[in-house]
This record gives C-alpha cells, structure tokens and sequence, in this order.
C-alpha cells in the first residue's frame, strides 16, 4: 500500500521536449503540474530542422519567441538533395520558408527554465512503480516517495516506459538506424543549408547547427546491413566514400570525419500499438517516433503534448471525447506519413538491385489500431 501519498492533477513522466510542452500548455491553463524526470537526461542534437508545420503549436504554448533566439534556432537557407538522379537539386521553399536548424540541447534547457518559473513541481527522479487503482494512478519513484495521480501524461521518448504497460505493444516498421557525428570547423560562413543525399547501402543527411559553426552528419541504413566484422568508423568511413556530395561538403571545410567512431541510433519508425487510454495519454516519440527523413519529429512533440494536455484537462472535467480524437489524430497521422514515406523512397529507382532499396519498393506496411478504451 502507498504511504502517505501526495495527490496531484497531472504528472508529466519525461523532460524532453513533448514533456516540458506539455507541462507548458497545463500551466497555461490554469494548473500547477508534476513533473518527473531525471535531471540530467538531455537528448542529443541529431541536426533536427523544425518545420513551419510547428509554428501553431509554438504560439499556443506563448514560445514563438524561442525561435528568435540565435543560439537555439536558425533559419534555413536552403534544402538540398541528390534523390533519384545524380545531380544535386536545390528544393523549393515553402511559403514560410525552410523552417529552423535546432539545437536541441539548448531549446530544451530554455523550456525548463521557463516552466519552472511558473507554478508546478519537478521531481528528479523516475518512475519505478505505476499502478491504477479506482481513485486514480499510484506511482512508486526511485527516491522512495510515493505519489497518487489522476491523470498521466507519458513522454518518457522511444521508451514508452508506461505505455508499453498500458497500451500494448509497440511496433517497429523496419530496422533503420543512424551513424551520426557532430563536428567543429572553424569556417564562420557554412550555409545554413540541409542536404539528403541517396546512395546504394542508405542515405546522407548533413546540416548546420545554430551554435558556433558546427556541422551534423549522418548515415542512415538498416541495422542488418551494416557489417558485423567491422568497427563502425569503418562502416562511416566505407559508406561515406560512396557519397560524393555528402564527402565533398564535409572535406571543404577541412572536416576529416575518419578519426572517431561514430555513435548509432534507432531511427526507424515506431508506433505504440495504443497512444491514450482512461487516464493516460502518451507524446512525443512515446506515442510515435517517425522516420526522419521526414523530419517531423519536433513538430509532432509540440503538437501531441498540447492536444494531450487538452484531453487531459476535459478528461478531469469528465469528457473522453478528446482523449478518443487524440487517440484518432495519432492513428491517422501515421497512416499518412507511412503511406508517403513509401512514396518517396520508391521515388530512389537507381539501387533497386540493393537490399536498403529493394526492401523499400514492397508495398507500406500500415500499423493496426487497436481500439482505445475511455471513460
């Protein structure tokens, strides 16, 4: 049994960015949230451009500004790829632009200080224990303490750590992985440019980074198709040869990505086989973590976790009827991008013949929905 337990509304489980969203839109309508997280966890910058898609979002949260902010946001001059043919091709822009180079680090530290300036409670900690019990959820934490929950707002990232012990399994579409590394240069003038670049084993991404010049690349490829007999400098070194716009960028500003292994990732997509519940809600990667050659990934955090905190709040008020959208909202959302990542990786006819590509003109595979149950 719970001793002495603390009730609390909200608890968001995770400090990413779905989670201090989420506690960002509940203090924005009136509530003091909890928030448990390690604090140290911070996510590593994978080069991530924030889309015009996230611009609702940002604004409902009253965190526009964010984007204002040089060191944490820059915006892209241009997009470039090598898709489908040979020739480098600069991609149109769209009506607002390219969208915003992030770092990640430090937009996540910008929204901790923010949301701690404003009524909740943060707990360094994680969550140990979790049950449901008729008056609400009880958690046990790996400080000892013990708390009672009426709502659960999940972003605790590709873990899911308590939808997976609520909303079933979680499906993973493919194997797809990254080699990613960051690099320094010391050439001030690097366009703030991204470019995807095609190759017979997988594909390049590079971009620049809004913090003194520095530049991300990565190789993405499927887990089993990188050599077992091999280190993975070895593997970067290999597939990088066989990528000449991708090498050229990084030898013309001096960057000799050779020396260190890279690190490597999941990056496939992966869905929670159920994102909400009575009670529960899961955000961010927690609900749903999309292929990046997408890039939607922060887009879709600042959106799930203000349509969560939303459900949450009429689910308090004895509404589901939120909760059951969010949960339709999610599903539908994967269908689409599944049905159109398919589109444009069969759009790359040139390496059919290559295990990466050849698994890629099979039909999309859709991820069942099961159905949610609210109260």
């Amino acid at each position: 049994m719970v001793t002495d337990p603390t009730w609390h509304d909200v608890a968001v489980i995770g400090g990413g960015v779905a989670g201090l969203a989420a506690v960002r839109a509940l203090q924005r309508a009136g509530q003091a949230p909890l928030l448990i997280a390690p604090a140290e966890a911070r996510f590593a910058n994978r080069g991530e451009l924030l889309g015009a898609a996230a611009l609702g979002s940002l604004t409902a949260l009253g965190w526009r500004d964010l984007l204002d902010d040089r060191r944490i946001a820059m915006p892209a001059d241009a997009q470039f790829s090598a898709w489908g043919a040979p020739a480098l091709v600069r991609q149109p822009l769209g009506p607002n632009g390219s969208g915003w180079h992030i770092d990640r680090q430090r937009l996540e530290d910008a929204m901790l200080a923010r949301v701690v300036a404003s009524p909740m409670l943060f707990i360094d900690a994680s969550v140990r224990g979790c049950e449901r019990y008729p008056d609400g959820w009880h958690l046990s934490l790996s400080t000892g303490m013990d708390l009672r929950v009426r709502f659960l707002i999940d972003a605790t990232g590709r873990a899911a750590a308590v939808a997976r012990r609520l909303g079933g399994t979680r499906r993973h579409l493919g194997r797809l992985v990254a080699l990613m590394r960051e690099f320094s240069t010391e050439d001030g003038s690097v366009m703030a440019a991204s470019l995807v670049e095609a190759t017979p084993q997988g594909w390049w991404y590079t971009s620049r980074m809004p913090r003194r010049p520095r530049l991300f690349a990565a190789f993405f490829t499927d887990a089993d198709l990188l050599p077992s007999t091999t280190d993975r400098r070895e593997s970067w070194s290999c597939r990088l040869a066989e990528a000449p716009y991708t090498r050229a960028r990084l030898e013309s500003l001096g960057i000799d990505a050779s020396h260190e292994p890279p690190a490597m990732v999941r990056a496939g997509t992966t869905v929670q086989e159920c994102v909400a519940g009575d009670g529960w809600a899961a955000v961010g990667d927690a609900a749903v973590s999309l292929d990046p050659l997408a890039g939607h990934g922060l887009a879709i955090a600042f959106w799930s976790a203000v349509q969560a905190a939303d459900a949450a709040l009429a689910w308090m008020q004895g509404d589901a009827a939120p909760l059951g959208a969010y949960e339709g909202a999610v599903a539908s959302g994967v269908t689409r991008f599944v049905a159109d990542a398919a589109v444009h990786y069969r759009a790359e006819g040139r390496f059919c013949d290559c295990p990466f590509w050849g698994r890629r003109q099979q039909p999309a595979a859709v991820p069942a929905r099961r159905q949610p149950q609210f109260a």
